[in-house]
This record gives C-alpha cells, structure tokens and sequence, in this order.
C-alpha cells in the first residue's frame, strides 16, 4: 500500500485509531513540514500543534496529531490498518 501526504483530505469522520511511535512527529516535522496544517488550539483539551494528512491509494485518509503531548494515528477503520500506515511513515525517516 502506497501512502501520500494530503493537506487537503477530508477528515470529516476520522477518530482516534491508537497512540504513534514518537518518532513519527519527527518524520513528520522532518520530511514533511511544509505540508502540516494546523490542528486547533484547544488547551484545555489537549490539542495546539500542527497536524499531518495522507490518503492511502486506496483513498483511506489518516492523520498524524498531538494530545497532551503525545503522538497519535487518526483516520478511519477500514482495509488498511494503522500500524501498516505507522511503518511506512517510520520507513521514510
């Protein structure tokens, strides 16, 4: 499975899919700076950082974001697992 940076995907509908490895915010802020849009700043729930879209091939969306300091997978359930997208993203490091 292929996966592709995508600021403008449609989140509409994703959710919390697991915690991330930290060391993909920094493949993210590394590789992909240019590309994050920014989450919402929200503190008293957690969230004020940047977030990162990608869309599998097969148009499956996941997100990369913060809360409370700690990295986590959003997207959708669906064929593609979250620990298949994680590994791809720790592979481009």
């Amino acid at each position: 499975m292929q996966f592709q940076i995508d600021p403008n995907a449609n989140i509409s509908g994703t959710y919390l899919l697991g915690e991330a490895d930290p060391k993909v915010l920094v493949v993210c802020k590394n590789k992909f700076a240019d590309k994050a849009t920014y989450f919402g700043f929200e503190p008293e729930k957690g969230y004020g950082d940047y977030e990162w879209l990608f869309k599998a091939s097969n148009g499956q969306v996941f997100t990369i974001y913060t809360r409370w300091g700690c990295p986590r997978i959003g997207g959708v359930r669906g064929e593609v697992q979250a620990s298949d997208f994680e590994a791809w993203l720790l592979a481009q490091a």
